[in-house]
């Protein structure tokens, strides 16, 4: 098998093809030889591998609008799955350029939130009716001073 992999241009040739944005698995078939072999030999220079799948990644990102702009009516689901597929391809393989920008997770209690505002507002008019209170005081004892 590893005689069938060296003279269709060895791993290289393969990696090239996976940069193109063929399949291992339509490469094992043209070749005769396993996926799951095939695979096996191209993880063994793994970021070989990965270098061909980010590359792969602009390829199925161009494939797409090709599909898009040759797309008719009759195939536009078609078309669309097409796209779709590649696209996810394209996000996973080559997350920097194509992959969902994340930013940070923000989570809100509501029912937390409500809470914190009702206890703010309440301490809020508590204030509110001591500062009265004392003013309040305060001009009675003025009042009575001043007599």
């Amino acid at each position: 098998m590893l005689a069938t992999l060296a003279a269709d241009g060895g791993v290289k040739e393969i990696l090239d093809q996976i940069a193109q944005g063929r399949s291992i698995a339509d490469l094992a078939r043209e070749r005769n030889v396993s996926r799951a072999f095939l695979s096996e030999i191209l993880n063994q220079d793994l970021p070989a591998l990965r270098a061909a799948r980010a590359l792969a990644a602009s390829a199925f990102a161009e494939q797409s609008i090709e599909i898009a702009d040759a797309a008719e009516p009759a195939t536009a689901q078609v078309a669309r799955l097409r796209i779709e597929t590649r696209q996810w391809l394209a996000a996973r393989w080559g997350r920097e350029v194509y992959g969902e920008r994340s930013g940070p997770s923000v989570q809100l209690n509501l029912a937390q939130v409500h809470a914190d505002v009702i206890r703010r507002r309440c301490a809020e008019q508590k204030r509110a009716e001591q500062t009265k209170r004392l003013e309040a005081q305060s001009a009675i004892t003025g009042s009575v001073q001043s007599e």
